[in-house]
């Protein structure tokens, strides 16, 4: 993701590459996904599915919600015309994938850290309250 950040940032690199940056973030972010929860693959091997196979295993096994479903596919999709076409990039379209592929990792890695600290703490509280 720094990696990804720093491109979007650069003055010097073209913004189609800053967007194809975080395609790889999505990338091996869902991968990262599909091995913290193996069950969800029903026995597949995680080498063999692609990007657009994680998005609905993970959406299937409700680890992405249908919006994050959605906005994922999107950018595979837009960032997969980059690998394929010629067409101008702008910086305002970079930093439109730059800020979902940011939500999605949220999403996926803060938000349920997150929530799990909360968790402890008010429990911790609940016990010091009961002790």
């Amino acid at each position: 993701m720094l990696e990804a950040e720093q491109t979007l940032l650069a003055r010097d690199i073209a913004p189609r590459i800053a967007r194809s940056a975080f395609r790889t973030v999505l990338d091996v972010a869902t991968k990262d996904m599909v091995k913290r929860n193996p069950a969800c693959l029903d026995g597949k091997d995680p080498s063999k599915i692609t990007l657009f196979n994680r998005i609905n295993i993970l959406a299937d096994a409700k680890l992405i919600s249908p919006e994050l479903k959605v906005w994922a596919h999107g950018v595979r999709g837009i960032t997969n015309e980059d690998v394929h076409t010629v067409e101008p990039v702008s910086k305002e379209e970079a930093q439109e994938i730059a800020e979902i592929t940011r939500l999605i990792l949220t999403y996926l890695f803060e938000l349920p850290e997150r929530v799990k600290l909360a968790k402890a703490a008010a429990d911790a509280k609940k016990a010091e309250r009961n002790g």
